[in-house]
């Protein structure tokens, strides 16, 4: 196989669709193999794409699309339109694989892949780290990054179109899962020695995360 792919999945509980009421094999047309056996107001169900937007290009970095997600089939204003029960993603480089879990912040989903290396005299080993809506797999509604204290955002290359926040890093050397540090309702990343050589961008998460007190 020489493609991965990202996926979110809405796992059914017991109390809401019985035991019978699974989905399938997500199958090489991209469809739900069970489909058709659902009760018939769920047939029309798939997994909503996402993919890197096209028209925007920037060195070190990528855009993700925004496709809506219908959670719901009474949410559907057309017969021929389908209702989703999660999205996917197909990493876009050959032979990119993840190796460690992903990560979920606060609505966020952070996935870091590796891309080894083809040939001794290639493209060495390098790392892409994905930060996407938890929810509907697209890119974030806001920028993240942050590059010589600007937060960063792609230019098009048609200028008509509207700049927008990246979702993919790419990096020169092979990353692990960074730590976090909250600090003034943001988690900002923090990753171990990656040598001097490597320029790394402060990734910064709004959180309301803090201390909780329950009195009972």
């Amino acid at each position: 196989m020489s493609q991965q792919t990202i996926y979110g999945i809405w796992d059914w509980q017991d109390d809401e669709r019985n035991n019978d009421f699974f989905y399938g094999a997500f199958t090489k047309e991209r469809k739900l193999a069970n489909a058709k056996n659902l009760p018939e107001d769920y047939r029309k169900i798939k997994l909503l794409e996402q993919k890197i937007e096209q028209g925007y290009s920037s060195e070190g970095y990528g855009v993700v699309t925004d496709n809506p997600i219908t959670w719901f089939p009474d949410k559907i204003a057309d017969e021929d339109d389908y209702s989703h029960v999660g999205w996917y993603f197909d990493l876009p480089t050959q032979h990119e694989r993840i190796i460690d879990n992903p990560m979920i912040r606060e609505g966020k989903v952070i996935v870091i892949s590796l891309i080894p290396a083809t040939s001794r005299c290639g493209i060495k080993s390098h790392s892409s780290m994905y930060i996407l809506d938890a929810c509907n797999g697209g890119r974030l509604s806001e920028p993240v990054i942050t590059v010589d204290d600007k937060l960063l955002e792609i230019e098009p290359l048609n200028p008509n179109n509207p700049k927008l926040p990246p979702s993919v890093i790419i990096f020169e050397t092979v990353i692990k899962p960074p730590a976090f540090i909250h600090n003034n309702d943001k988690d900002k990343m923090i990753f171990g020695d990656l040598g001097s050589d490597t320029n790394m961008p402060d990734i910064e998460i709004n959180s309301e995360q803090g201390r909780y007190y329950w009195k009972y």
